[in-house]
Protein backbone atom coordinates (compact mmCIF):
# COMPACT_ATOMS: atom_id res chain seq x y z
CA UNK A 1 0.00 0.00 0.00
CA UNK A 2 1.48 2.85 -1.08
CA UNK A 3 -0.71 5.46 0.13
CA UNK A 4 -3.16 6.37 2.80
CA UNK A 5 -6.48 7.86 2.54
CA UNK A 6 -7.83 9.70 5.37
CA UNK A 7 -9.97 12.17 6.92
CA UNK A 8 -11.90 14.19 9.27
CA UNK A 9 -15.14 15.40 10.30
CA UNK A 10 -17.07 17.03 13.00
CA UNK A 11 -19.89 15.15 12.97
CA UNK A 12 -22.13 16.99 15.79
CA UNK A 13 -23.60 13.65 16.90
CA UNK A 14 -22.82 10.06 15.60
CA UNK A 15 -26.72 9.04 15.81
CA UNK A 16 -27.93 12.17 13.74
CA UNK A 17 -25.04 11.99 11.14
CA UNK A 18 -24.68 8.32 10.71
CA UNK A 19 -25.78 7.60 7.52
CA UNK A 20 -24.20 10.70 6.48
CA UNK A 21 -20.49 9.18 7.52
CA UNK A 22 -21.34 6.34 5.43
CA UNK A 23 -22.23 7.89 2.54
CA UNK A 24 -18.73 10.02 3.14
CA UNK A 25 -16.69 6.91 3.29
CA UNK A 26 -18.08 5.69 0.11
CA UNK A 27 -17.56 8.71 -1.85
CA UNK A 28 -14.25 9.57 -0.89
CA UNK A 29 -12.90 5.84 -0.41
CA UNK A 30 -11.50 6.44 2.83
CA UNK A 31 -8.96 4.15 4.71
CA UNK A 32 -8.92 6.28 7.92
CA UNK A 33 -11.47 8.67 9.03
CA UNK A 34 -11.57 10.94 12.57
CA UNK A 35 -14.47 11.82 14.00
CA UNK A 36 -14.73 14.97 16.55
CA UNK A 37 -17.89 15.75 18.63
CA UNK A 38 -19.28 11.90 18.41
CA UNK A 39 -21.76 12.93 21.66
CA UNK A 40 -21.29 8.80 22.73
CA UNK A 41 -21.83 7.82 25.81
CA UNK A 42 -18.99 5.10 28.17
CA UNK A 43 -19.50 1.97 26.37
CA UNK A 44 -21.47 2.64 22.87
CA UNK A 45 -19.33 1.23 19.55
CA UNK A 46 -20.67 2.10 16.15
CA UNK A 47 -20.83 -0.54 13.51
CA UNK A 48 -20.03 0.27 10.23
CA UNK A 49 -19.68 -2.32 7.32
CA UNK A 50 -15.88 -2.55 6.38
CA UNK A 51 -14.42 -0.18 8.79
CA UNK A 52 -14.01 -0.93 12.72
CA UNK A 53 -14.62 1.94 15.75
CA UNK A 54 -11.79 2.73 18.00
CA UNK A 55 -13.19 5.42 20.31
CA UNK A 56 -12.65 7.82 23.23
CA UNK A 57 -16.16 8.47 24.20
CA UNK A 58 -16.93 11.14 26.40
CA UNK A 59 -16.97 10.71 30.24
CA UNK A 60 -19.64 12.92 31.48
CA UNK A 61 -23.22 12.12 31.32
CA UNK A 62 -23.49 16.17 29.48
CA UNK A 63 -25.14 15.68 26.16
CA UNK A 64 -24.39 17.51 22.65
CA UNK A 65 -20.34 18.24 23.68
CA UNK A 66 -17.78 15.38 23.09
CA UNK A 67 -16.35 12.05 22.19
CA UNK A 68 -13.55 11.58 19.21
CA UNK A 69 -13.06 8.52 17.71
CA UNK A 70 -11.66 6.87 14.50
CA UNK A 71 -13.02 4.50 11.57
CA UNK A 72 -10.11 1.94 10.23
CA UNK A 73 -10.92 -0.27 7.31
CA UNK A 74 -10.91 -3.76 8.59
CA UNK A 75 -8.13 -5.24 6.26
CA UNK A 76 -5.75 -3.06 8.14
CA UNK A 77 -4.17 -3.75 11.55
CA UNK A 78 -4.91 -1.35 14.24
CA UNK A 79 -4.79 -1.10 17.82
CA UNK A 80 -5.36 1.67 20.43
CA UNK A 81 -2.59 3.58 21.63
CA UNK A 82 -3.77 6.16 24.02
CA UNK A 83 -7.25 7.23 25.44
CA UNK A 84 -6.52 8.94 28.79
CA UNK A 85 -6.80 12.34 28.04
CA UNK A 86 -10.54 13.55 27.12
CA UNK A 87 -10.81 14.63 23.61
CA UNK A 88 -7.60 13.22 22.63
CA UNK A 89 -7.16 9.45 20.69
CA UNK A 90 -4.64 7.57 19.64
CA UNK A 91 -4.79 4.48 17.31
CA UNK A 92 -1.42 2.80 15.87
CA UNK A 93 -2.69 1.46 11.92
CA UNK A 94 -0.01 -1.34 10.45
CA UNK A 95 -0.01 -1.19 6.65
CA UNK A 96 1.26 -4.33 5.27
CA UNK A 97 5.18 -3.81 3.54
CA UNK A 98 4.97 -0.21 4.84
CA UNK A 99 5.08 0.42 8.59
CA UNK A 100 2.74 1.34 11.42
CA UNK A 101 1.26 5.11 11.56
CA UNK A 102 0.19 6.93 14.42
CA UNK A 103 -2.64 8.21 14.37
CA UNK A 104 -4.36 11.12 16.51
CA UNK A 105 -7.24 12.51 17.09
CA UNK A 106 -8.38 16.17 19.24
CA UNK A 107 -11.59 17.84 19.73
CA UNK A 108 -10.37 21.01 22.08
CA UNK A 109 -12.69 22.99 23.49
CA UNK A 110 -13.90 26.07 22.26
CA UNK A 111 -12.33 29.48 23.35
CA UNK A 112 -13.15 30.31 27.03
CA UNK A 113 -14.72 26.95 28.17
CA UNK A 114 -12.96 24.77 30.29
CA UNK A 115 -9.28 26.70 29.98
CA UNK A 116 -7.29 24.00 32.45
CA UNK A 117 -8.62 21.00 30.22
CA UNK A 118 -7.81 22.63 27.07
CA UNK A 119 -4.51 23.46 28.37
CA UNK A 120 -4.04 19.83 29.04
CA UNK A 121 -5.08 18.82 25.97
CA UNK A 122 -2.65 20.41 23.89
CA UNK A 123 0.00 19.28 25.87
CA UNK A 124 -0.52 15.92 26.39
CA UNK A 125 -1.39 15.77 22.07
CA UNK A 126 2.40 17.45 22.06
CA UNK A 127 3.92 15.45 24.36
CA UNK A 128 2.59 12.19 22.42
CA UNK A 129 3.63 13.81 19.13
CA UNK A 130 7.16 13.57 20.30
CA UNK A 131 6.93 10.04 22.04
CA UNK A 132 5.55 8.42 18.76
CA UNK A 133 8.17 9.89 16.80
CA UNK A 134 10.80 8.88 18.93
CA UNK A 135 9.19 5.62 18.67
CA UNK A 136 10.02 5.35 14.66
CA UNK A 137 6.04 5.78 13.94
CA UNK A 138 5.19 8.44 11.15
CA UNK A 139 2.54 10.94 12.61
CA UNK A 140 -0.78 12.22 11.51
CA UNK A 141 -3.15 14.80 14.03
CA UNK A 142 -6.43 15.73 12.74
CA UNK A 143 -8.73 17.19 14.59
CA UNK A 144 -11.07 20.02 15.53
CA UNK A 145 -9.13 22.05 17.66
CA UNK A 146 -11.01 25.36 17.61
CA UNK A 147 -8.17 26.99 16.64
CA UNK A 148 -7.84 30.46 14.62
CA UNK A 149 -4.22 29.92 13.78
CA UNK A 150 -4.33 33.90 11.71
CA UNK A 151 -4.20 32.92 8.05
CA UNK A 152 -5.35 34.02 5.07
CA UNK A 153 -8.76 36.36 6.11
CA UNK A 154 -8.62 35.30 9.78
CA UNK A 155 -5.36 37.44 10.82
CA UNK A 156 -5.81 37.47 14.44
CA UNK A 157 -4.72 34.16 16.03
CA UNK A 158 -6.82 32.93 19.70
CA UNK A 159 -5.15 31.10 22.22
CA UNK A 160 -6.29 27.75 20.32
CA UNK A 161 -4.51 29.11 18.03
CA UNK A 162 -0.89 29.80 19.34
CA UNK A 163 -1.68 26.42 20.93
CA UNK A 164 -1.92 24.68 17.92
CA UNK A 165 1.13 26.62 16.32
CA UNK A 166 3.38 25.39 19.26
CA UNK A 167 1.84 22.06 19.19
CA UNK A 168 3.34 21.98 14.98
CA UNK A 169 6.63 24.06 16.07
CA UNK A 170 7.51 21.52 19.02
CA UNK A 171 6.35 18.28 17.40
CA UNK A 172 8.17 19.02 14.11
CA UNK A 173 4.66 18.82 12.49
CA UNK A 174 3.49 21.04 9.16
CA UNK A 175 -0.50 21.86 9.28
CA UNK A 176 -1.51 20.11 6.07
CA UNK A 177 -4.20 23.16 5.81
CA UNK A 178 -1.32 25.69 4.30
CA UNK A 179 0.61 23.37 1.81
CA UNK A 180 0.53 24.58 -1.65
CA UNK A 181 -1.46 21.49 -2.66
CA UNK A 182 -4.74 22.05 -0.43
CA UNK A 183 -7.78 22.94 -1.89
CA UNK A 184 -10.20 24.81 -0.39
CA UNK A 185 -9.87 27.14 3.11
CA UNK A 186 -13.38 27.16 5.20
CA UNK A 187 -13.79 24.16 7.38
CA UNK A 188 -16.83 25.05 9.17
CA UNK A 189 -19.82 27.27 7.46
CA UNK A 190 -23.17 28.56 9.27
CA UNK A 191 -25.25 30.76 7.41
CA UNK A 192 -23.16 33.68 6.02
CA UNK A 193 -20.57 32.80 9.14
CA UNK A 194 -17.56 30.66 7.97
CA UNK A 195 -14.05 29.83 9.58
CA UNK A 196 -11.35 27.54 9.53
CA UNK A 197 -10.84 25.64 13.10
CA UNK A 198 -10.07 22.04 11.58
CA UNK A 199 -6.76 20.58 10.25
CA UNK A 200 -4.63 17.62 9.31
CA UNK A 201 -0.89 17.66 10.34
CA UNK A 202 1.51 15.79 9.24
CA UNK A 203 5.77 15.10 9.48
CA UNK A 204 7.28 18.17 8.64
CA UNK A 205 10.03 16.18 7.14
CA UNK A 206 7.52 14.37 4.54
CA UNK A 207 5.46 17.76 3.57
CA UNK A 208 5.69 16.56 -0.05
CA UNK A 209 4.23 13.03 0.18
CA UNK A 210 1.02 15.13 0.73
CA UNK A 211 -0.26 13.80 -2.26
CA UNK A 212 -3.53 15.54 -2.07
CA UNK A 213 -5.28 17.81 0.22
CA UNK A 214 -8.56 18.99 0.26
CA UNK A 215 -11.09 20.97 2.34
CA UNK A 216 -14.73 20.09 0.93
CA UNK A 217 -16.36 23.64 0.87
CA UNK A 218 -17.61 23.70 -2.43
CA UNK A 219 -20.40 21.49 -1.51
CA UNK A 220 -19.55 18.37 -3.23
CA UNK A 221 -19.58 16.50 -0.30
CA UNK A 222 -22.61 16.69 1.72
CA UNK A 223 -22.35 15.91 5.74
CA UNK A 224 -24.73 17.37 7.24
CA UNK A 225 -23.17 19.09 9.60
CA UNK A 226 -22.24 22.99 9.79
CA UNK A 227 -18.39 21.61 9.42
CA UNK A 228 -17.15 20.31 6.21
CA UNK A 229 -15.05 17.11 5.63
CA UNK A 230 -10.86 17.64 5.45
CA UNK A 231 -9.04 14.69 3.54
CA UNK A 232 -6.20 13.79 2.04
CA UNK A 233 -4.03 11.57 0.34
CA UNK A 234 -0.39 10.67 2.01
CA UNK A 235 2.42 8.23 1.34
CA UNK A 236 3.52 6.05 3.84
CA UNK A 237 7.12 4.54 4.01
CA UNK A 238 8.52 2.57 6.20
CA UNK A 239 9.73 3.58 9.94
CA UNK A 240 12.79 1.95 10.05
CA UNK A 241 13.63 4.39 7.39
CA UNK A 242 12.30 7.30 8.85
CA UNK A 243 14.96 6.48 12.18
CA UNK A 244 17.53 6.06 9.73
CA UNK A 245 16.51 9.67 7.19
CA UNK A 246 18.99 12.00 10.14
CA UNK A 247 22.21 10.02 8.72
CA UNK A 248 22.81 11.30 5.40
CA UNK A 249 25.48 13.90 3.21
CA UNK A 250 24.49 16.36 1.14
CA UNK A 251 25.50 15.53 -2.56
CA UNK A 252 27.96 18.86 -2.91
CA UNK A 253 30.57 18.27 -5.15
CA UNK A 254 31.60 19.32 -8.59
CA UNK A 255 28.86 17.97 -10.46
CA UNK A 256 26.20 19.99 -7.99
CA UNK A 257 23.27 21.54 -10.05
CA UNK A 258 23.40 24.70 -8.01
CA UNK A 259 21.06 26.38 -10.81
CA UNK A 260 18.62 23.95 -10.18
CA UNK A 261 18.57 24.76 -6.33
CA UNK A 262 18.51 28.34 -6.51
CA UNK A 263 15.09 27.80 -8.74
CA UNK A 264 13.85 25.84 -5.55
CA UNK A 265 15.08 28.63 -3.63
CA UNK A 266 12.96 31.40 -5.13
CA UNK A 267 9.86 28.56 -5.43
CA UNK A 268 10.34 27.88 -1.52
CA UNK A 269 10.46 31.63 -1.02
CA UNK A 270 7.35 32.45 -2.93
CA UNK A 271 4.95 34.80 -0.52
CA UNK A 272 7.83 35.04 2.34
CA UNK A 273 7.16 38.51 2.58
CA UNK A 274 3.62 38.53 3.29
CA UNK A 275 4.28 35.35 5.54
CA UNK A 276 6.48 37.84 7.97
CA UNK A 277 4.36 40.29 8.30
CA UNK A 278 1.38 37.86 9.10
CA UNK A 279 3.53 36.49 12.09
CA UNK A 280 4.82 39.65 13.01
CA UNK A 281 1.28 40.28 13.93
CA UNK A 282 0.55 37.91 16.34
CA UNK A 283 3.96 36.92 17.57
CA UNK A 284 6.83 39.25 18.68
CA UNK A 285 9.99 38.91 20.78
CA UNK A 286 12.19 35.61 21.02
CA UNK A 287 8.84 33.80 19.87
CA UNK A 288 8.74 35.75 16.42
CA UNK A 289 12.47 35.24 16.42
CA UNK A 290 12.07 31.07 16.57
CA UNK A 291 9.09 31.27 14.48
CA UNK A 292 10.88 32.86 11.22
CA UNK A 293 13.99 31.29 11.67
CA UNK A 294 12.28 27.64 11.87
CA UNK A 295 9.95 28.12 9.09
CA UNK A 296 13.04 29.85 6.99
CA UNK A 297 15.26 27.09 7.90
CA UNK A 298 12.93 24.24 7.26
CA UNK A 299 12.55 25.77 3.28
CA UNK A 300 16.04 26.34 3.14
CA UNK A 301 16.57 22.88 3.87
CA UNK A 302 13.92 22.03 1.42
CA UNK A 303 14.91 23.60 -1.10
CA UNK A 304 18.81 21.93 -0.86
CA UNK A 305 16.64 18.39 -0.84
CA UNK A 306 15.20 18.83 -4.58
CA UNK A 307 17.58 20.54 -5.77
CA UNK A 308 20.79 19.12 -5.29
CA UNK A 309 19.65 16.09 -3.21
CA UNK A 310 21.59 13.76 -0.14
CA UNK A 311 22.66 10.34 -0.39
CA UNK A 312 21.89 7.88 2.66
CA UNK A 313 25.18 7.44 4.52
CA UNK A 314 24.81 3.64 4.88
CA UNK A 315 26.21 0.51 5.04
CA UNK A 316 24.31 -1.62 2.68
CA UNK A 317 25.90 0.86 -0.36
CA UNK A 318 25.93 -1.01 -4.09
CA UNK A 319 29.52 -1.90 -4.80
CA UNK A 320 28.43 -1.71 -8.29
CA UNK A 321 27.45 1.93 -7.85
CA UNK A 322 29.56 4.19 -10.21
CA UNK A 323 29.97 7.24 -11.10
CA UNK A 324 28.14 6.25 -15.10
CA UNK A 325 25.15 5.28 -12.79
CA UNK A 326 24.90 8.30 -10.91
CA UNK A 327 25.20 10.77 -14.11
CA UNK A 328 22.29 8.59 -15.80
CA UNK A 329 20.35 9.20 -12.56
CA UNK A 330 21.14 12.86 -12.35
CA UNK A 331 19.94 13.46 -16.16
CA UNK A 332 17.07 11.24 -15.93
CA UNK A 333 15.90 13.63 -13.17
CA UNK A 334 16.61 16.76 -14.80
CA UNK A 335 14.27 15.07 -17.34
CA UNK A 336 11.40 14.17 -14.68
CA UNK A 337 11.89 18.11 -13.81
CA UNK A 338 11.38 19.34 -17.53
CA UNK A 339 8.18 17.34 -17.38
CA UNK A 340 6.59 18.39 -14.57
CA UNK A 341 6.98 22.07 -15.61
CA UNK A 342 5.77 21.26 -18.68
CA UNK A 343 2.53 19.70 -17.53
CA UNK A 344 2.60 22.85 -15.34
CA UNK A 345 2.81 25.27 -18.70
CA UNK A 346 0.71 22.82 -20.87
CA UNK A 347 3.34 22.66 -23.28
CA UNK A 348 5.57 20.79 -24.73
CA UNK A 349 4.05 17.89 -22.80
CA UNK A 350 4.54 14.99 -25.25
CA UNK A 351 7.87 15.99 -25.98
CA UNK A 352 9.33 16.26 -22.57
CA UNK A 353 7.48 12.72 -21.65
CA UNK A 354 9.14 10.97 -24.79
CA UNK A 355 12.39 12.29 -23.54
CA UNK A 356 11.96 11.66 -19.73
CA UNK A 357 11.21 8.00 -21.11
CA UNK A 358 13.87 7.44 -23.21
CA UNK A 359 16.21 8.60 -20.24
CA UNK A 360 14.59 6.36 -17.72
CA UNK A 361 15.31 3.54 -20.40
CA UNK A 362 19.23 4.40 -20.66
CA UNK A 363 18.89 4.72 -16.75
CA UNK A 364 18.00 0.90 -17.03
CA UNK A 365 20.56 -0.09 -19.38
CA UNK A 366 23.54 1.16 -17.60
CA UNK A 367 22.42 -0.40 -14.86
CA UNK A 368 21.86 -3.92 -15.92
CA UNK A 369 25.34 -3.24 -18.28
CA UNK A 370 27.05 -1.80 -14.53
CA UNK A 371 26.07 -5.11 -12.44
CA UNK A 372 27.67 -7.43 -15.29
CA UNK A 373 30.58 -5.87 -15.46
CA UNK A 374 31.26 -5.94 -11.67
CA UNK A 375 30.14 -9.57 -11.64
CA UNK A 376 32.46 -10.44 -14.55
CA UNK A 377 35.55 -8.80 -12.77
CA UNK A 378 34.62 -10.48 -9.25
CA UNK A 379 34.38 -13.73 -10.84
CA UNK A 380 38.08 -12.81 -12.35
CA UNK A 381 39.05 -11.80 -9.12
CA UNK A 382 38.18 -15.38 -7.37
CA UNK A 383 39.86 -17.15 -10.01
CA UNK A 384 43.21 -15.31 -9.98
CA UNK A 385 43.33 -16.08 -6.14
CA UNK A 386 42.61 -19.60 -6.17
CA UNK A 387 38.88 -20.06 -7.39
CA UNK A 388 36.91 -21.70 -4.01
CA UNK A 389 39.64 -22.07 -1.44
CA UNK A 390 39.72 -18.15 -1.42
CA UNK A 391 38.72 -15.14 1.09
CA UNK A 392 37.15 -13.23 -1.83
CA UNK A 393 34.93 -16.36 -2.49
CA UNK A 394 33.38 -16.98 0.83
CA UNK A 395 32.96 -13.50 1.64
CA UNK A 396 31.25 -13.22 -1.67
CA UNK A 397 28.92 -16.09 -0.62
CA UNK A 398 28.05 -15.05 2.80
CA UNK A 399 27.45 -11.81 1.13
CA UNK A 400 26.61 -8.45 3.58
CA UNK A 401 25.70 -9.00 6.76
CA UNK A 402 22.31 -8.10 6.32
CA UNK A 403 21.64 -9.56 3.46
CA UNK A 404 18.61 -12.26 3.17
CA UNK A 405 19.95 -15.59 3.63
CA UNK A 406 20.00 -18.86 1.62
CA UNK A 407 18.07 -21.28 3.17
CA UNK A 408 17.11 -23.62 -0.07
CA UNK A 409 19.55 -24.31 -3.61
CA UNK A 410 18.29 -26.60 -6.65
CA UNK A 411 21.47 -28.38 -7.73
CA UNK A 412 22.18 -29.73 -11.28
CA UNK A 413 20.91 -32.87 -10.88
CA UNK A 414 17.52 -31.27 -10.34
CA UNK A 415 17.44 -32.09 -6.73
CA UNK A 416 16.30 -28.91 -3.84
CA UNK A 417 18.57 -28.78 -0.65
CA UNK A 418 18.01 -27.20 2.23
CA UNK A 419 21.28 -28.07 4.65
CA UNK A 420 23.43 -25.54 5.11
CA UNK A 421 26.45 -27.76 4.22
CA UNK A 422 24.43 -28.96 1.25
CA UNK A 423 24.10 -25.75 -0.47
CA UNK A 424 27.89 -24.74 0.12
CA UNK A 425 28.32 -27.88 -1.67
CA UNK A 426 26.08 -27.21 -4.68
CA UNK A 427 27.87 -23.43 -4.48
CA UNK A 428 31.03 -24.79 -4.79
CA UNK A 429 30.56 -26.98 -7.75
CA UNK A 430 28.72 -24.26 -9.44
CA UNK A 431 32.30 -22.16 -8.86
CA UNK A 432 33.95 -24.67 -10.42
CA UNK A 433 32.29 -25.10 -13.15
CA UNK A 434 32.75 -21.98 -14.10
Amino acid sequence: MGVVRLGFLNCRGWWSREVDVNLVLQQLDLDIFGLAETFLRKGEEPQVGGYKWYGNNRKTCKRASGGVGLLVRDCLQARTLKDETEGVLWVEVKLEGEGKVAVGVVYANPEGVRCEETEVQFEKAGSDVLEWRRLGYKVVVMGDFNAHIGRGEEVVANRNGRRLLNLAYVGNMVIGNELPVCKGRWTWECGDKKSVIDYILFPQEHRHEVVEMVVEDRGVVDTGSDHNVVWSVFKVGNPKEMRREERFKWRVDGRSNWDQFQEAIEEEFQGWEAWVREVEIREVGDELVERVWGEWKTRVLSAAERGIGKKRISEMSKDWWSKEVEEAIQTRREACKRLRQARRRGEGVNECWKTYREKRRQVKKVIRKVKKKNRKDKLQKIKEQGGPSCKLFWSDLRGKKKSRKITRMRGNDGVVVEETEQVLEVLAKHWEEL
